[in-house]
């Protein structure tokens, strides 16, 4: 059963207390029983709001934030100034706070009369809009779009003026898109996030109940894919050209005006800056940053935090300056090599 009432959100009438929040995830609150309308993570703070900590590194978060109160480990202890609920698995923990304010809702799809579509807008068929989608002025929603209530693309979908959205694409549930944003065939915005806990019987999901945001004038590549986060948003910035095939993982924010060529793969909570390029077949682990006005050559891996701008290439990524050097050695290892050999064999070297 759902605990607390309304719909939980920023600036809705939903509120759950601590205590009740305390029987549902098995933890022990150290605090006040205040109210609670939100669940938030550390660097996103809200006021009524609930995060969860899972590393020492972020707990000044507990001391210094407008967030009303946490979830931390046991282990971690409980001195602090705001309510705390220690808990034995902080990973289950957060999964169990996901359901409370986000609870599942079973509903029919259906072509729903709360739509709200603008004027001199194209709808081809067959086409389906969802619950409180709303479309601006001068789009086109191509034939075999997919706007549905909870299964292609959830309700509140919000598609500005001048977008142009291609068959097959699907739009899931709360995502953002602006004005003048071009979808091509088969992408997918605001699908599941890879998210998981590992334990000894296997894997089970974290749901996944953020959105994904689309800037303006962005333009992304058929059979693009971009995840909605785990809470809060995965953001396309302004400008951004995403080609065919491009991964971007849940949590990531790209900056304006970013060019990203195909087969590049993003992972979870990173951040691209402001006009950047990355080359086709770029690879980029979780949590990176990328500073504003970096170009990463193509195939190349980014397993670190790129401290400043510049170009770089490689795997893991190098000045691109000194990995082209070392490829030029490359071309003349093998010569080097029986250039040693040689020498071993005539008792010159060991």
């Amino acid at each position: 059963a759902m605990i607390g009432t309304g719909t939980p959100g920023i600036g809705s009438n939903f509120m759950v207390n601590l205590r009740e929040i305390e029987e549902h995830i098995g933890g022990v609150l150290v605090g006040d029983n205040i109210s609670i309308n939100s669940l938030t993570t550390p660097d996103f703070p809200l006021k009524n709001s609930i995060a969860v900590i899972t590393s020492r590194r972020l707990l000044k978060q507990v001391v210094i934030s407008d967030i009303a109160a946490f979830v931390i480990p046991e282990e971690f202890g409980s001195d602090f100034d705001k309510p705390v609920i220690l808990v034995y698995n902080i990973q289950q923990a957060m999964q169990q706070l996901i359901d409370i304010f986000y609870p599942v809702c079973d509903t029919e799809n259906y072509r729903a009369e709360t739509a709200i579509i603008g004027s001199n807008v194209t709808i081809h068929t067959p086409s389906y809009i969802g619950e409180f989608v709303t479309i601006g002025d001068n789009s086109e929603i191509c034939a075999g779009t997919y706007i549905d209530n909870k299964v292609s693309i959830g309700d509140n979908v919000s598609i500005g003026e001048g977008c142009k959205i291609y068959a097959g694409v699907y739009i899931y549930h709360n995502s953002i898109i602006g004005n003048n944003v071009v979808l091509n065939h088969g992408s997918v915005i605001g699908s599941d996030g890879f998210g998981y806990i590992n334990g000894e019987k296997g894997h089970t999901k974290i749901r996944q109940v953020g959105n994904v945001v689309i800037e303006d004038d962005v333009e992304l590549g058929a059979n693009s894919c971009i995840d909605r986060a785990t809470l809060n948003s995965t953001v396309i910035g302004q400008g951004t050209k995403i080609d065919n095939l491009v991964q971007i993982g849940h949590n990531v924010r790209i900056g304006k005006h970013c060019i990203i060529v195909s087969q590049t793969g993003i992972s979870g909570s990173s951040k691209v800056g402001n006009f950047v390029m990355l080359g086709g077949q770029v690879g980029i682990s979780d949590h990176i940053n990328i500073p504003d006005k970096t170009i990463i050559a193509a195939r190349s891996g980014v397993t670190g935090n790129i401290k400043k701008s510049g170009v770089y290439a490689g795997f893991p990524i190098m000045e691109h300056v000194t990995w082209l050097k070392n490829m030029l050695s490359l071309r003349h290892l093998y010569k080097l090599k029986k250039e040693v050999d040689a020498l071993k064999r005539s008792g010159m070297c060991k």
